[in-house]
């Protein structure tokens, strides 16, 4: 069981965001907090860039919901929180082409807290996922070169190539 003010924090956090309530979802930051998401490879520092931030990914996923894929786990100051978002891909997010895509991708977030408030807050997930991608090309555990990914739409490539040595490995 989470302590009490950790408790609150993580619930009341996954809450406002599934309000998309900016004000109350910034307002659990700290003035100088640091939010990375890996999946979409950003990084921000400070209370107006998460706003900023977190008012893009609300415009191009605009009925994006986040529930517990599992009960949070916490430390003496950190909550590590198993998510999974669902809604609809209605605007550009990290170079990702505009459409009208329901989508569904699991993540994880781990917070640093101190003093009641988030000093650090880590995304983890595969935009892949989060866009309905798909690996192509025909690659196997044999094959060298890069990977590249592209829409469920054949012929229409994502921008984004993996190099062998960005820890991609096939057959596990």
């Amino acid at each position: 069981m989470l302590p009490p003010a950790l408790d609150e924090l993580v619930f009341d956090y996954v809450g406002a965001w599934n309000k998309r309530e900016l004000d109350e979802l910034v307002s659990f930051f700290d003035q100088d907090a640091l939010y990375e998401d890996h999946g979409l490879g950003t990084a921000v520092r400070g209370k107006g860039a998460i706003r900023r931030y977190l008012a893009d990914v609300f415009a191009a996923l605009p009925d994006a919901t986040m529930m517990f894929a599992a009960s949070p786990l916490v430390g003496d100051d950190r909550a590590c929180i198993e998510w999974v978002m669902s809604g609809t891909e209605k605007g550009e997010l990290a170079g990702t082409r505009p459409g009208d895509r329901r989508f569904e991708v699991r993540g994880a977030s781990v917070m640093a807290i101190e003093h009641g408030k988030i000093v650090k807050k880590t995304d983890y997930f595969d935009l892949a996922t989060l866009a309905g991608r798909r690996a192509i090309e025909g690659r196997d555990a044999g094959s060298s070169g890069p990977l590249v990914l592209a829409s469920k739409t054949e012929g229409t490539t994502w921008g984004s190539v993996l190099e062998d040595e960005d820890n991609v490995s096939w057959g596990e």
